[in-house]
């Protein structure tokens, strides 16, 4: 049990600059945790390793996630291929309805931030979901890890860097349809 840890840890909400950052996490962490436990921790990261068989995790909330994301992650891949109309995948063994609406719901947002923000909310209420029992336990660390990745991607967006990028895509684009 990690009460003094979790309890000291900033709470998380989704859209939300935290308060620390994963090597922030990490540090507090490794202090407290043997190195073996810091190594089983440090998989509770996104993304997650495809296919679901590669990951050999120490952690229940992991295993699940995994599976929930291989899901999400083929379903984004079918919806693409069928627009560009390419084959479909094999039906998966097990579905999960949640994932197939939040996916459909993303594909008709306008702007592709709106689409990953859509999707990423969709992560942060599984692993809600997943994260059940004990608050002070090692799951709990993995899914706060996991929320933490999440919101370490919004942090690092910057406006005057992505125009950049866009423009450099722009003069890219133009260049080659002037050659």
């Amino acid at each position: 049990m990690y009460y003094f840890l979790k309890a000291s840890l900033p709470g998380l909400m989704f859209g939300k600059e935290p308060d620390l950052t994963l090597e922030e996490f990490d540090t507090r962490c490794a202090e407290e945790l043997s190195a073996e436990r810091m190594a089983a921790l440090k998989q509770a990261a996104m993304p997650v390793p495809r296919p679901p068989e590669t990951g050999n995790f120490k952690s229940r909330l992991m295993t699940e996630f995994t599976a929930k994301e291989q899901y999400l992650r083929t379903r984004i891949a079918e919806r693409r291929s069928s627009h560009a109309n390419l084959c479909k995948l094999p039906d998966p063994p097990v579905y999960f309805p949640e994932i197939d609406h939040a996916v459909a719901l993303a594909s008709s947002a306008d702007e592709p931030l709106e689409r990953e923000k859509i999707i990423d909310r969709l992560r942060w209420q599984i692993i809600e979901e997943l994260d059940c029992g004990d608050e002070f336990g090692f799951e709990s660390l993995c899914a706060y890890r996991l929320k933490l990745a999440i919101l370490a991607k919004y942090s690092a967006l910057d406006a005057d860097r992505g125009k950049e990028n866009f423009n450099n895509s722009v003069d890219r684009i133009s260049t080659m349809a002037n050659e």
